[in-house]
């Protein structure tokens, strides 16, 4: 269960989580919707509710309101998730119903729940299991991810770097060009990238951005989590063809 710690006027400031509470998953996520519906302040709510943990590939939930009827999927690596977490997700996602933003102190503490190293690490199983998506591994038809590696390595971070598992992606996405998943130890780029037409500095550019995931790992301040910092930006900058990456970038209409 959890023991609220500290609250102020707005919001959950701190909460101690102490392991599952003794009601069954279902039960407990029975009561939170039922909870949610009695506390919201909506203009109008669905007449009956279908509500269920479904094994997602990641922390995916859903709604949809079809006939008065809201189905509800919430991700089941959220089966053990205090009552409060959940109850805070169902307002999150009733709120897109409403097409209205949803309140920080539920927005807080649902983020700040699926922040925990364990659920993280939870999440990260999920997705090695589930994903139906074989990764190709690092030789491409232009690029070969290890000795891209070896190079950054070699030139940024003097050889310290242990390497991590090494894979174009599936598929050739535009929109995210590179990944860095620390619970697997796992780098992926983008197979989009992987073109004669590419320079090579940008394939550089997008492993030295990744690289540097591992060096400069996310931070939390006043509970936000902090992915670039000013650090991560400065060392960033210090990639020896980083404008002529951006300006690529900018042309391709990516940054």
């Amino acid at each position: 269960m959890a023991a609220k710690a500290k609250k102020d006027s707005t919001h959950y400031e701190y909460f101690l989580w102490d392991g599952p509470e003794s009601a069954l998953p279902q039960e407990r996520l029975r009561s939170a919707v039922e909870e949610a519906c009695r506390n919201r302040q909506f203009k109008r709510g669905p007449e009956k509710t279908d509500i269920s943990f479904y094994p997602y590939s990641g922390l995916k939930s859903t709604i949809k309101v079809d006939g008065g009827i809201a189905r509800i999927r919430i991700s089941d690596i959220l089966r053990d998730a205090p009552s409060c977490v959940l109850e805070a997700l169902i307002h999150i996602l009733m709120s897109r119903v409403e097409h209205r933003k949803p309140q920080e102190e539920y927005l807080h503490l649902y983020n700040r729940y699926i922040s925990r190293d364990e659920v993280e690490a939870e999440h990260a199983r999920a997705r090695l299991s589930r994903s139906r998506k074989i990764l190709p591994g690092p030789e491409g038809k232009h690029f070969n991810l290890n000795r891209v590696f070896d190079r950054i390595n070699r030139l940024y971070f003097e050889k310290k770097l242990e390497k991590p598992v090494l894979s174009w992606s599936p598929g050739r996405s535009r929109q995210q060009l590179g990944y860095h998943d620390a619970h697997l130890n796992l780098i992926v780029i983008s197979r989009w990238l992987d073109r004669k037409s590419v320079p090579p500095y940008l394939v550089d550019y997008i492993m030295y951005h990744e690289l540097l995931h591992i060096v400069l790992p996310p931070m939390r301040r006043s509970m936000k989590r902090i992915v670039h910092s000013q650090e991560f930006k400065k060392r960033e900058g210090e990639f020896q063809y980083y404008e002529d990456a951006i300006r690529w970038l900018h042309h391709c209409g990516l940054k």
